[in-house]
């Protein structure tokens, strides 16, 4: 039983340009540099998608996992207040004249506590996985190494949100909710960037291509950059172009809202992509018209990247593979398939990863963070690039598990160099059994288990079958697949074609 779901998000379609929009580069000068990660204090809109589950309990939110309604546009959350719609209605202007796109309604703005916002995201997350997505998630996390075994991912999920949000932007209700007690002006400045969603939402309706490709998180994390690199251009413009009128206050306020002790404490799986989303995502947008500041970009670039979204991470960290037609690369689509396996067993879980996920896995999962550590942060490496295309599964039977992840390279040295660095991780002592396969030379495959035996962990994974195709094309799903094209012991995958 394959099930759908996912962990990640945003969309496509036309746009109405403002009249007499101003579509140049925006300026490159010193106050346009972009301000140190200040939308990392909201962990806006994308959190619902990037965050998985979060219910277990803690002192704020509710008290117990009763199931929490789907939330519905009818359902009023918040608190209204007269100042904070004016204040909204204000910027919006402002984000039209800087956006190049005009507001097709009113967003309204309302107060939360955190709360509220944990109650949205457990909601939206329900909304948009199945459960048993949400059951299979932590044990796919454990098996990668990226958590410690029994950890309770939903708890530090949960605290990290709350030791973070600022606002958030929920696309159901088309509503920003900023949370209660934030300075005056560092609630401007979340506007700016959360408007900006609000903006696109209406033009592009993020929610669409969430539910679109729940099974894709590499897709997903790459259509978030857009949306995050796209708010972080916009809001970076409007804090160079309002400095003189914000409180200084207002950012020191930002810095002390960051709780740099509760992150340290998450593993990188909870908070790398999600630096990586902003930064790495603002700096593609800017490599459009080939400058590659991170404070650059042109407003018909950004409308190209939602039209033509980039459909791989690999894109979004080497900009070059989307931008430049002559360098564009698409990534396989890889596909697994069921055949010949024990009795009982079924798929719980399926997904693609990607690059920047790839990169997580041999990576140092220690490393402690900080506003320098900041900046040294890496997203891929050598040992990452020359990804080609992946495709991950879980298989279940009762209390055992079996994960089978297969991943393809642009050459057999970049496969190897994976399989190198993979080698160097330490690895915590668990009851978690791994193993490494190279079913072909541009192919490897990551088979782990759980609660059963080596040998019946293999022969499950003996029973799954991988495809691959080029982008756009189906992979032959027929018992028997072409020559060339078939999983772990038959011959061996065809490298990837040039694009």
């Amino acid at each position: 039983m394959q099930t759908p779901g996912a962990s990640w998000t945003l969309p496509t379609h036309s746009t109405t340009p403002v009249a007499g929009s101003n579509d140049a580069l925006f300026p490159k000068t010193r106050k346009n540099q972009p301000l140190p990660m200040f939308c990392l204090l909201r962990l806006a809109y994308l959190l619902p998608a990037l965050i998985g589950g979060i219910c277990a309990e803690t002192s704020i939110g509710p008290a117990n996992e009763q199931e929490v309604a789907v939330p519905t546009a009818e359902e009023p959350w918040g608190r209204e207040d007269a100042e904070l719609t004016r204040l909204a209605t204000e910027i919006m202007g402002q984000i039209e004249s800087l956006r190049g796109l005009a507001f097709r309604s009113q967003v309204a703005a309302r107060y939360a506590d955190r709360a509220a916002f944990l109650r949205y995201v457990e909601a939206m997350e329900q909304a948009m996985d199945s459960p048993e997505r949400r059951a299979a998630e932590p044990w796919v996390a454990q098996m990668l190494g990226w958590i410690p075994v029994g950890m309770d991912l939903r708890k530090v999920q949960r605290e990290v949100l709350a030791s973070q949000v600022g606002g958030f932007y929920d696309p159901v209700r088309k509503t920003f909710f900023v949370m209660e007690g934030l300075h005056p002006d560092l609630i401007r400045i979340l506007m700016a960037h959360e408007l900006a969603h609000a903006l696109d939402d209406q033009h592009y309706d993020l929610l669409a291509t969430d539910r679109r490709l729940t099974d894709r998180t590499d897709a997903l994390l790459a259509h978030h950059a857009v949306i995050e690199g796209c708010a972080q251009v916009v809001m970076t413009r409007w804090v160079s172009e309002h400095v003189p009128t914000l409180d200084p206050k207002a950012l020191q306020e930002y810095q002390q809202q960051i709780d740099w002790k509760v992150l340290e404490a998450a593993p990188r799986y909870l908070w790398q992509p999600l630096f990586g989303l902003y930064g790495r995502g603002q700096a593609f947008l800017a490599a459009g018209s080939g400058g590659g500041a991170l404070g650059l970009a042109r407003v018909e670039d950004l409308e190209k990247a939602y039209r033509d979204l980039p459909r791989s991470m690999e894109q979004v960290l080497h900009p070059s593979k989307y931008w430049q037609a002559d360098q564009r690369e698409e990534p396989l689509r890889v596909e697994q398939r069921s055949a010949d396996l024990p009795a009982g067993w079924q798929q719980v879980y399926a997904d693609t990863l990607g690059e920047l996920l790839v990169a997580l896995c041999t990576q140092s999962q220690t490393r402690k963070l900080g506003p320098l550590a900041l900046l040294g942060l890496r997203y891929t490496h050598d040992a990452a690039r020359g990804w080609a295309g992946d495709r991950i599964g879980l298989w279940q039977r009762e209390e055992a598990r079996v994960l089978v992840w297969d991943l393809f390279w642009d050459t057999p040295r970049d496969a190897q160099e994976f399989c190198d660095a993979l080698s160097q991780v330490e690895v915590e002592e668990s009851s978690i059994g791994r193993a490494i396969e190279r079913p072909g030379e541009s192919q490897v495959r990551w088979v782990a288990w759980s609660g059963t035996p080596r040998e019946v962990a293999l022969k499950v994974a003996a029973g799954v079958r991988c495809s691959t195709s080029p982008w756009g094309k189906i992979p032959d799903r027929s018992p028997r697949s072409p020559e060339g094209t078939e999983g772990p012991s038959q011959t061996p995958p065809q490298d990837r074609e040039p694009h």
